[in-house]
């Protein structure tokens, strides 16, 4: 009968005999009477192969394992060298009256780490942590008795470890390390002395020390070899070689293997070739060669070459090296965990580093303790974490988490204790150019050093040069103080980008906040300055004027410009661009001028009044803690709170939409919901209304428009303009939009659908829906009632014959109604829209719009935007909208003509002298009338448009909140709320 063993792996945790011997007290070696306290974890794995269940003992004691088949000692996964055994087991007895059996092993010819040389690990039970155990019995062990599965020393702990170095900061400057040059070194590698393939050796008299090589045939390969055992680094190789003029051969350079770089022999430089014949030099620059490496040359002949080869030559290239800086002996280091407690203390060895391991998973700090006469140098400095050091000026790190087999590098850099300093110069910009271009200095002026951690004050003077100094400075934050000048206002701050020649300080003369750390130089803190009273800007620069506490005239130009005219009463004129102005305390006049300008106060907007001088807000006087500003088309105000638009300070009204009622049937809509009622006490109401193409519209006590359908609307939409007054007399208009023109149904049977490549779309004669993509598109009705959306892009739409129902969509569309009574939507964009020949029914939308009526008795809405308008023949019914708008071609029919809100442009002519009268009404906003009347009447009209004007004199500009209106007799026009009125021929 055959009995096979098969082997199996065994594994279990331990302690090293160290774990237990230093805890104190217990000797060098472990053993009987000993104590101890059960660690929290075990701090090894020990494994094995087995073809038994059992752990031999050492039955000899003669140091050897009795079971000779496995027991091949692992610890933590690596083969020791030799077989384990148990050596004694040891009986403990415990605190908590229990009885605990610890197995010792020994491995042939292994020392477990640290004091002692054995493993230890429990059989059968593990105590709790913390039991205090005595061992009380030790015996050897003989036999194959102790059971694998019976050992443990509980669960192992996976640890992390923390070290570092602590380095002497010679430098000060955080950095362990200089960076030092390390000259190159050259080395001339004679070819006759490398290995060779295909080569020979011979004499030359041009050759070094009389020999080259050449190779053994002309025109064949050949190879040449030796062991680089110079130093490593970067060379250029340089190849002396006879370049013959009887071929064009190559040479190849490799460096371990790896080729680097040809040559091709193709100068012809060295005649017809000669042992005696000179040489050539070629050079392979930049190449990487470390010792130890092989240089190889491949050679490849061709023609008649035998490629005479003298020497290679590596020039070596100098290298820029960190050098460390030495390290502190003996200095304590602590290792701290979560709480701050010390959990481990060690001190540096003779380089200066330091090691903690077995730290278990979680959060810790290293504290170092500075030896006597040094200090921390400066945490965290430059970018890489190697090499400077991580703890602060009391020698403490940030946190470090530890996790299992993490290794943390924590470096701790000492110096001889270094006070700082700070200097810089104090100058007068004669130029204009808010840096210091070698202008003169102030001097005589004092300067101020506060410590912002202590509150210590230093003062000094500039010399002669404006040039001053603090020296022997504690680390930590300043703040530095240039005393003013009298007549004399600081340069804008941080001007030009090189800080070395222009002004820190803000426009009190202070560098706030500046960090100074240990032995840290600080320069080039200036100040500059320039007389105060003219202060001009540069024409097309973004220009920082700062003017001084006198009476400043402060000029901008053109630019987006920031200016602060500190204390006086300043006249500041920005000009164009988008600028900002401070005009501090005093009562100072500012002028936005162009743009979008912004004047800022110190304060919250509730220290201020504001006081509106014109009906546009062009003009207001803001009153508070400054003084009185007269503030001219400025845009903003800046407050410490808040910013006001100046429009939010002016009534205005807003577009509201509401359902068309059935005929006959009515809608109420708050209108004024949606307005804004500006700075004026009280609420603003309702002073007027229209009526509009299908209904009639009315006020209703409680400031609603009540709109009743008096006929059908035949596009689905009609329109009403109201007009607001608030209690201060200004005005402001809007319409009401009841209803829409429908969009197409794209799910209508025979409906087409565009793609979004922008396409070209003819209709088919028929009844047509057809709805474009998000591209470019271009559609044409061609015949029958069609309904045509443009959606997306850029559209090109044109109606057919019939009633076309066409809606522009998003972009910017070019709308064409052709023949037939059509309903157009121009949708968002600016749009071009021409009406039909009949009756249409427009709608402009968002965007500032070109709409052309076309003949017909057409029904326009403008919509929002700066929108030109025309009208035609025919009765047209006009509502421009917002914005500021121009209605041409008014007078071909019986015409009726909206301004809405904006200052508007009506262009009135009778071209048909029908005699039917036509009606303008400018509403809100400054509107301008243009007559074109034949010069039969032109005297008789001009003395009606004096008088109308003169009517105006108590109300110009909407003030008041009255409608004027005048009838002309002259011409068949009647008109509401204009304001300007210029008189041309026909």
């Amino acid at each position: 009968m055959k009995v096979t063993y098969s082997y199996r792996n065994y594994e279990w945790t331990a302690f090293t005999e160290a774990d237990l011997l230093d805890q104190g007290g217990n000797g060098s070696s472990f053993g009987y009477g000993d104590t101890f306290s059960m660690p929290a974890s075990a701090t090894v794995c020990l494994s094995t192969k087995d073809n038994d269940y059992f752990l031999s003992g050492d039955h000899y004691r003669n140091e050897r394992a009795d079971d000779r088949y496995g027991q091949n000692a692992y610890v933590d996964g690596e083969p020791a060298g030799g077989k384990m055994y148990a050596e004694s087991y040891h009986v403990l007895k415990g605190s908590d009256g229990n009885t605990y059996y610890l197995i010792e092993i020994e491995i042939e010819g292994h020392d477990a780490p640290g004091q002692g040389e054995d493993y230890f690990t429990f059989y059968n039970d593990v105590p709790p942590a913390g039991v205090e155990l005595t061992v009380v019995k030790t015996c050897g062990v003989k036999g194959n008795w102790v059971d694998y599965k019976c050992l443990g020393a509980g669960d192992k702990i996976e640890t992390g470890s923390i070290s570092g170095t602590v380095f002497c900061d010679l430098d000060c400057d955080g950095i362990n390390g200089e960076v030092a040059t390390i000259p190159g070194c050259d080395y001339t590698i004679e070819a006759e002395n490398m290995h060779k393939s295909g080569f020979k050796t011979v004499d030359g008299n041009q050759a070094s020390g009389g020999e080259l090589v050449k190779l053994a045939y002309a025109g064949c390969y050949g190879t040449l070899c030796t062991t680089f055992d110079g130093k490593t680094g970067v060379y250029d190789v340089k190849i002396r070689v006879q370049d013959e003029n009887d071929g064009q051969s190559t040479i190849k350079l490799k460096v371990n293997g790896q080729f680097v770089e040809a040559i091709r022999l193709n100068a012809d430089s060295d005649g017809g070739g000669s042992n005696d014949g000179g040489f050539s030099t070629y050079v392979i620059k930049d190449v990487a060669i470390s010792n130890g490496e092989d240089i190889t040359i491949k050679t490849k002949g061709d023609g008649y070459e035998y490629v005479r080869i003298d020497n290679i030559v590596l020039e070596g290239q100098d290298q820029q090296e960190m050098v460390s800086e030495p390290g502190k002996a003996d200095v304590t280091i602590k290792l701290l965990d979560a709480g701050g407690m010390v959990v481990a203390t060690t001190t540096t060895d003779a380089e200066g580093n330091y090691r903690f391991d077995g730290i278990e998973p979680g959060d810790y700090k290293i504290m170092g303790v500075a030896p006597d006469g040094t200090e921390f140098t400066i945490q965290d400095a430059g970018s890489d974490d190697a090499v400077d050091s991580d703890v602060d000026e009391n020698g403490m790190s940030g946190v470090i988490t530890v996790g299992a087999n993490t290794e943390s590098d924590i470096d701790l850099g000492v110096v001889d204790p270094q006070p700082g300093s700070l200097s810089g110069r104090y100058f007068e910009d004669t130029d204009g150019s808010d840096t210091d271009n070698g202008e003169p200095g102030v001097a005589g002026a004092e300067v101020t050093l506060t410590n912002l951690d202590t509150g210590e004050v230093f003062t000094t003077s500039t010399d002669g040069d404006g040039l001053y100094s603090f020296t022997d400075l504690e680390p930590g934050s300043y703040e530095v103080f240039f005393a003013e000048i009298d007549g004399f206002g600081f340069v804008a701050q941080d001007q030009g980008g090189d800080d070395t020649v222009d002004s820190d300080v803000n426009m009190s003369g202070k560098v706030e906040i500046i960090e100074i750390r240990k032995g840290e130089t600080i320069e080039d803190i200036d100040a500059g300055i320039r007389p105060c009273g003219r202060i001009d800007g540069q024409s097309r620069v973004n220009d920082v004027l700062i003017g001084c506490d006198t009476d400043d005239s402060i000029r901008a130009f053109s630019g987006d410009d920031w200016v602060d005219a500190r204390g006086g009463n300043d006249t500041i004129d920005l000009a164009g661009g988008n600028d900002t102005a401070i005009g501090g305390a005093g009562n100072d006049t500012i002028d936005g001028g162009l743009d979008f300008d912004i004047a800022v106060f110190s304060g919250a907007a509730a220290d201020y009044s504001v006081a509106l001088n014109t009906q546009d807000g062009s003009s207001l006087t803001v009153t508070g803690p400054d003084g009185e500003d007269l503030l001219i088309d400025m845009e903003l105000l800046r407050f410490d709170d808040q910013d006001v638009l100046v429009s939010s300070l002016l009534l205005s009204a807003s577009d509201d939409a509401a359902d068309l009622p059935a005929l006959n049937g009515s809608v109420s809509v708050d209108v004024l919901a949606n307005d804004n009622p500006g700075q004026a006490p009280g609420t603003p109401v309702v002073m007027s209304v229209t009526d509009g193409q299908f209904g009639t519209a009315s006020v209703e006590p409680d400031g609603q428009i009540t709109y009743t359908a008096t006929a059908e609307a035949t596009g689905g939409f009609d329109v009403v303009s109201y007009t607001v007054v608030d209690s201060q007399g200004r005005m402001a208009t809007a319409e009401l939009l009841l209803g829409d023109i429908a969009a197409p149904d794209a799910s209508a049977p025979g409906a087409v659908v565009l793609g979004d490549g922008g396409e070209t779309f003819e209709g088919s004669g028929l009844d047509d829906v057809i709805i474009g993509g998000s591209g470019n598109d271009s559609i044409t009705g061609r015949g029958g009632n069609d309904g045509i959306d443009g959606a997306g892009g850029n559209d090109s739409i044109q109606g057919s014959a019939g009633d076309d129902t066409i809606i522009g969509g998003e972009g910017d569309d070019d709308l064409s109604g052709n023949l037939g009574n059509d309903l157009i939507s121009g949708g968002s964009g600016n749009d071009e829209i021409s009406g039909s020949g009949d009756n249409d029914q427009i709608l402009g939308g968002d965007g500032d719009d070109d709409i052309s009526a076309n003949p017909g008795d057409d029904f326009i809405f403008a919509g929002a935007g700066n929108d030109e308008i025309s009208g035609n023949v025919g009765s047209e019914m006009i509502f421009a909208g917002q914005g500021d708008d121009e209605i041409n071609r008014i007078g071909e029919g019986a015409d009726m003509a909206f301004g809405g809100d904006g200052d508007d442009v009506f262009v009135w002519r009778d071209f048909q002298a029908d005699g039917v009268r036509d009606l303008i009404d400018g509403q809100s906003g400054i509107d301008t009338l243009e007559v074109q009347v034949a010069a039969a009447d032109f005297a008789a009209m001009q003395v009606e448009v004096d008088a109308y004007l003169m009517s105006l004199a108590a109300n110009a500009d909407d003030t008041n909140g009255v409608a004027s209106s005048y009838s002309f007799s002259t011409i068949a026009l009647d008109i509401a709320n204009i304001e300007n009125i210029d008189l041309t021929f026909a």
